[in-house]
């Protein structure tokens, strides 16, 4: 059974690891751009735009002992939902349940 402290620290181990990761890749993108001495070529993948909608993927279970993991990860989505609301961000919501 997993308390949950150790959910948490695990939790936000792998958020710190989405985010580097994604900044390795960021860098990846912009070595390529460096090395190809083309300003003037366009990747989209790297245009700063306005979030404008977000999906969140919610993934609970039902074995054994999960009730404290269902609730930290509810409690979760509805704090990140309402944070994204208040920003005028269109959410839209996919609930998983594991078995």
């Amino acid at each position: 059974m997993q308390s949950a402290a150790s959910f948490n620290a695990s939790h936000n181990s792998h958020i710190t690891t989405s985010n580097t990761l994604l900044f390795a890749i960021f860098q990846v993108y912009k070595t390529v751009l460096e090395a190809c001495n083309q300003e003037d070529l366009q990747l989209p993948i790297l245009d700063v735009r306005d979030v404008k909608k977000v999906s969140l993927v919610v993934v609970t279970g039902d074995r054994g002992l999960c009730g404290s993991y269902n609730s930290a990860v509810i409690k979760a989505a509805t704090r990140r939902l309402n944070k994204l609301k208040e920003q005028g961000i269109d959410v839209c919501l996919f609930p998983f349940f594991s078995s």
